[in-house]
């Protein structure tokens, strides 16, 4: 921009130079050159300044301003060699005069450094002296207050010659009614971030700009540096620490508000029009805030804005302003106006809605424009241009219609209201009250002459269509039959598609459930840290290699749209528990807190499908943890809004990451995608399980978007409309002894610290929280310590600096009689505690689900604890109820290993058989509680088998429990399992709290069976 400037200002004056210079006087000084014309400047009379200093020097684009005792002058230093030239530099300049694009100046100036000395006094001028041209190129001093600072580039000089791309610093400041442009080399060590809004005052020389007629147009101050800018009073250090005013206030008279300044204002977001032009509205006032960038919010947002008060229209505006949302809110009902009231100036910039009869419809390349007429008066209805649809280009003339927007005020010069255009924000804010007839009399005429015409061409064209049709339909009927083949074909290769990722899958789970199997009994095993390390890096990667192969046929089904969603009654805040549970050892083996947090107004009993929305929040937690190295991964859930047929919920999961780049925040829900490739080489991963998420939200009827700001972290927002389920009945048992009690909460980290408060307060009971040993001591032994010694205290088990256990240990010393429960990490040892001290009777896990907790504090509360100073409550993990005796059919070897192991080291009897046949013939020959039958195996497959024990017990009064073990994993095998006549259903690699449940499921039953017996 600055190079451009100068092309314009100082042109190249080659054209200029002739022969007859030598014959001219010399010119001496600064006031000699500008006393000349450019008609006399074009004469090229020679130059000799002697003792001339240096105002400002930009050797990029070869600007040099000089002063002399009788004023300032320019010289073209464009095509002289690069000088070391500083502000105070005296010179000895010799020239030529040359026409200038304002006044005459140096051209081929010879310069020789003198020495350096002070720079000139330099007048306190107005911006309307300076707009005078009397102050072309001299050096003055100007006061104000700094509206923006940015950094520019320098481009090009010439066409032909381009810059080094120097920076430079535009300063905007702001005096009187105008605007003074400010141009820097350097900073000069200022500290630019809390320049805006400072009043401050600053010398620099003064440089015209002006048109191709020589006419001045405006002016920059030019300054080698903001070194000598003196600030007045300073900004305020966060401008969101301003006092927020209403938007009413904005440019009214405040005897105690400083005049020129930012104010603070809070409203919510109305429209963002074009992307130039917000508006919002506080206690029905309304702003509008032109704005060059994209804020990324949205209507209905609450905003707070920082910006200085300006003359717009009718009503205020805030220029140069900053953004922050705060909220959302109900967007307020737009106020229905008259054409009348509208041009009395009192609705700008508010929402309203008007009525008029639609005049014409224009366009150009920035605006699409509904001219409109109501009582005699015309108004304009604009959209952004691109924004307009077929519906409103399709309305006809004289239809009456009712628009929706802000009202825009146009005011004459004496600042009374003149027109009015509604901004509309989108094509949805037309509605047609009364549609135009068609019919008129141009219409009638028309109709009828080409009624006339049109009879006696349909008669000619009937008799060549005939002949048209019949050649057309044999076309069609061998079309037809090209289709019919080309849809077999593709049925045909959908089909082997989904056998092709079945089988593959099968043939993967397989091995995969041996490998998993026998890391798990090898990890159960006395081994040493080194092997345990290992073992648990196998299983890391088999587990890793699972999900991918579960990505690859979740998506493979969504694509070929096979995938559906469940509906059905289920209990949220388990299912998120369960699920943030199952990714918390991952999350603290990285040493993050993962915490999973329902705001107390969702219903807890919901109707959807709790498989999907597991696998959609494993998904992105999972992301999460991966992506993150410190901090921490949250899950917060909260209601978004509620109809009548259920609620919508608002789920965030946010961590603190490495975070999306602005470009790639798109990118990321694309199949096999990640931000960039090296990111999908540092963290691994199929790049499908954020896409796997978006379009399970899409069937469910939700949606999903991710805020992100690099090496900060994200969030992942999504919502997900559901049924409401029958509500769960509170448990209040114990409440009474919670009421009011004091429990110390202790967590370094802030999220957690905050989360347990809330579930200790909803309880009744009174929370002091603590981050730290230190702070602990403070609470408790500090000077003004708390009223009455708190009963009970929570603490997590893992903290930095001194850990919880070694100060619960201390706590227990100093009051022996003050509860304490601990909270510690998954896979965390159980700490080693001394006699007589009190612990939950499961260890507190994180995250800590809110009904454990809060059975937990009532126990500890009621002193509800046996001799051993333990909890009566039962164990996590019950014993076995019944030792089973079990057939297992599987042909492969490792399978069979690891089958038997998990079941004969919970005590049960095994039998194994390797194919269909030989578990048939088992059964008839023995009695069992439970076959685990595999579905693929030689001479006679599972289900088979199963069928032909089927057909056997049929008048036998007996039924074989028989669980299918399969490879195959898509939800139709299991519907294919169950069919055939078996009880129930495990997936390869076996999940060991599924099997876990099989088994208890059985034993469960045998024993009912016994008790009736």
């Amino acid at each position: 921009m600055l190079a451009l400037l100068a092309l314009a200002l100082f042109p190249r004056p080659d054209i200029y130079a002739n022969s007859t210079s030598s014959a001219l006087p010399a010119l001496t000084s600064a006031h000699q050159i500008h006393r000349l014309t450019n008609a006399d400047a074009a004469r090229g009379y020679p130059v000799r300044l002697d003792g001339s200093i240096v105002l400002y020097y930009n050797s990029e684009l070869g600007n040099l301003f000089l002063f002399d005792p009788t004023g300032g002058v320019y010289a073209d230093m464009r095509h002289q060699p690069h000088l070391p030239l500083r502000s105070g530099d005296r010179l000895h300049v010799e020239g030529i005069s040359a026409p200038g694009g304002y006044a005459p100046f140096i051209d081929r100036p010879v310069v020789t450094i003198l020495g350096h000395g002070a720079m000139p006094v330099a007048p306190r001028v107005s911006l309307d002296s300076l707009l005078s041209g009397a102050y072309d190129t001299a050096w003055v001093e100007v006061e104000g207050i700094v509206r923006s600072v940015v950094e520019s580039q320098s481009l090009t000089v010439y066409a032909d010659q381009a810059a080094s791309g120097k920076g430079n610093l535009l300063l905007t400041l702001a005096t009187g009614a105008g605007r003074l442009d400010i141009i820097a080399l350097d900073s000069g060590g200022a500290d630019l971030g809390k320049l805006v809004d400072a009043h401050v005052l600053l010398r620099g020389v003064c440089g015209p700009r002006f048109n191709r007629d020589k006419q001045l147009i405006g002016v920059h101050l030019f300054t080698s540096s903001l070194a000598g800018l003196q600030v007045l009073d300073a900004a305020p250090r966060d401008p969101f620490s301003l006092p927020v005013r209403p938007v009413a206030s904005a440019m009214t008279f405040m005897p105690d508000a400083p005049a020129g300044h930012r104010i603070r204002v809070r409203g919510v977001v109305t429209s963002h029009w074009g992307g130039h032009l917000i508006s919002i509205v506080d206690d029905g006032h309304g702003l509008l805030i032109p704005t060059e960038e994209p804020t990324g919010m949205s209507i209905g947002d609450v905003i707070e804005v920082v910006g200085f008060p300006a003359f717009g229209g009718y009503t205020p505006i805030l220029e140069d302003a900053l953004y922050r949302k705060v909220g959302a809110a109900l967007l307020p009902q737009p106020k229905p106006i008259t054409v009348a009231q509208a041009l009395k100036g009192d609705p700008d910039a508010a929402l309203v809605r008007v009525q008029g009869r639609l005049l014409n419809q224009t366009r150009t390349p920035d605006e699409f424009t509904l001219l409109m007429i109501e009582d005699g008066r015309t108004f304009a209805a604009v959209l952004p241009a691109g924004a307009e649809d077929g519906a409103l280009a399709a309305l006809r003339e004289g239809s009456r219609l009712s628009l929706t927007g802000i009202c825009h005020v146009e005011v004459q010069a004496d600042r009374t209201p003149k027109a009015f255009r509604i901004l509309l924000r989108s094509p949805r804010d037309v509605a047609v009250v009364q549609r135009a007839s068609w019919w008129n009399a141009s219409h009638t005429r028309f109709v009828f002459s080409f009624g006339g015409l049109a009879i006696v061409a349909v008669l000619s064209w009937v008799v060549v269509l005939g002949h048209r049709v019949k050649r057309q339909t044999r076309v069609i009927r061998k079309q037809l039959a090209q289709a019919t083949l080309l849809k077999n074909a593709a049925e045909t290769a959908n089909r082997a598609k989904s056998e092709f990722l079945a089988n593959m899958s099968h043939e993967i789970r397989t091995p995969m459930n041996g490998i998993l199997g026998m890391t798990e009994l090898a990890l159960a095993t006395e081994l040493t840290a080194e092997q345990f390390e290992y073992l648990g890096m196998v299983r890391s990667s088999s587990e890793s290699l699972l999900t991918i192969i579960n990505d690859i046929l979740d998506f493979s089904k969504i694509e070929a749209g096979k995938l559906e969603v469940d509906s059905r009654e289920f209990n949220l805040r388990d299912t998120l528990h369960e699920t943030a549970r199952a990714l918390a050892l991952s999350a603290h083996a990285k040493g993050l807190e993962l915490t999973c947090d329902t705001e107390p107004d969702v219903p807890t009993t919901l109707i959807g499908d709790p498989a999907r929305l597991r696998q959609i929040v494993i998904n992105l937690l999972g992301n999460a943890i991966k992506f993150t190295h410190t901090g921490e991964v949250a899950l917060t859930v909260s209601m978004e809004s509620i109809q009548n047929d259920g609620p919508t919920l608002h789920f965030a999961v946010r961590d603190t990451g490495i975070g999306v780049a602005p470009g790639q925040q798109q990118a990321i829900f694309q199949p096999f995608a990640q931000a960039d490739a090296s990111t999908t080489r540092l963290y691994g991963g199929s790049g499908l399980g954020l896409t796997i998420a978006a379009r399970l939200l899409r069937l469910m009827g939700g949606r999903i978007r991710v805020e992100s700001v690099p090496g900060q972290g994200s969030t992942f927002h999504f919502c997900v409309p559901f049924g409401e389920g029958k509500p769960v009945p509170v448990w209040s048992g114990g409440r009474d002894a919670a009421a009011g009690a004091l429990v110390l909460v202790v967590d370094d980290d802030a999220t957690c610290r905050h989360l347990l408060a809330r579930m200790v307060g909803s309880i009744g009971c009174q929370p002091h929280l603590a981050a730290n040993a230190a702070a602990v001591w403070a609470l408790l032994e500090g000077e003004g310590g708390p009223v009455r010694m708190p009963a009970l205290a929570l603490i997590d088990g893992q903290m930095a600096g001194r850990d919880g256990v070694s100060l619960a240990e201390e706590i227990h010393r100093r009051w022996p009689r003050m509860r304490i429960l601990l909270l510690t990490s998954p896979g965390a040892r159980a700490p080693t505690l001394p006699a007589g001290f009190v612990e939950t009777a499961h260890r507190l896990t994180k995250p800590v689900r809110e009904a454990e907790l809060t059975a937990a504090i009532l126990g500890a509360l009621k002193d509800e604890y046996t001799n051993d100073g333990k909890p009566t409550v039962s164990p996590v993990h019950p014993p076995v109820l019944r030792k089973l005796r079990v057939l297992v059919a599987e042909d492969n070897q490792v399978n069979q290993l690891v089958i038997r192991r998990l079941l004969e080291k919970r005590g049960h009897a095994v039998s194994l058989v390797l194919n269909g046949r030989e578990a048939v013939q088992a059964v008839c020959q023995a009695t069992f509680d439970l076959v685990l039958m595999d579905v693929q195996m030689p001479e006679m497959d599972g289900l088979e088998a199963t069928a032909a024990i089927r057909l056997a017990e049929r008048g036998a009064g007996r039924h074989q429990r028989i669980v299918a073990m399969t490879a195959h994993a898509l939800k139709e095998d299991a519907a294919r399992c169950l069919a055939a006549g078996m009880d129930g259903y495990l997936s390869k690699p076996i999940q060991l709290d599924e099997f876990a449940e099989i088994l208890r499921d059985c034993e469960v039953t045998l024993v009912g069976q016994g008790e009736r017996s």
